[in-house]
């Protein structure tokens, strides 16, 4: 069963057209699956867009009644997500801007055959590239991965910020119970990163497939703040540097 996880604020110009692409891709691999959505406060018709697909596409929406940012979303929809969802299942998270390339979810999903935990979309990984984006937020999207890289090394490991990814269920379970909450500490654009700095430090075997990242292809500007961005990164450093480590030991 795969389940895919997607935190959405303001989406509604294109929500419909990537949960629909998201359920052609899960049909096309001959996978049973369920979408999840977060709406995460949205002011705009995203509510109102996932409920009119909801029930062709296998849609199950969860409602922020504020904005609290990705991060948050995220917290509520793996909770959610793993109530109902087996050890062996899968949980594919991504972007609600039509940036993702849905092509690549097969090789991300044979990543998890060969035995990975966690797959990576990967961008800066080689063969990846990131098309249509703006050439400062390219040079500040890089400066951080490369400071990640060099702070916090995984093995072939080329992008920490991307939230197009597949985890084995089990493992994200088990990383629940190692860190509670604080799994997801970020609520904000750094959480993903940092759950992933946890990962490897909980022993999660974790891999790339290389990403060509569509920022052309998203409706709207980005909603990233490039100076609240730094801040919360700064602090995802100073966290993570000198703590982040797991709770207790889960076999």
């Amino acid at each position: 069963m795969l389940y895919f996880l997607i935190p959405a604020y303001n989406e509604g110009q294109g929500i419909k057209r990537v949960l629909r692409d998201v359920s052609a891709a899960a049909k096309r691999l001959r996978k049973q699956y369920k979408i999840v959505v977060v709406d995460d406060g949205s002011r705009d018709e995203t509510v109102e867009a996932v409920r009119e697909v909801a029930k062709r596409n296998n849609v199950l929406l969860l409602e922020h009644g504020k904005n609290r940012g990705p991060g948050a979303a995220f917290r509520t929809g793996f909770k959610k997500v793993l109530e109902l969802a087996r050890d062996n299942d899968v949980v594919v998270t991504m972007e609600a801007d039509a940036s993702n390339d849905l092509v690549i979810l097969d090789k991300m999903l044979a990543g998890i055959q060969r035995g990975s935990d966690i797959v990576l979309a990967s961008c800066y990984a080689p063969e990846g590239r990131v098309v249509g984006d703006s050439p400062h937020r390219l040079f500040l999207s890089k400066a951080i991965n490369s400071l990640l890289k060099l702070f916090f090394p995984i093995p072939g490991v080329h992008t920490y910020t991307g939230f197009f990814r597949a985890h084995r269920a089990s493992v994200v379970k088990k990383a629940f119970s190692a860190y509670g909450n604080e799994l997801i500490s970020e609520d904000g654009f750094g959480a993903m990163t940092s759950m992933l700095v946890k990962f490897s430090r909980f022993g999660a075997k974790i891999s790339e497939v290389p990403l060509v990242l569509r920022v052309d292809k998203v409706p709207r500007a980005s909603k990233m703040k490039v100076v609240k961005t730094i801040w919360e990164y700064l602090k995802l450093f100073a966290r993570n540097l000198f703590g982040g480590r797991p709770r207790k030991r889960v076999q």
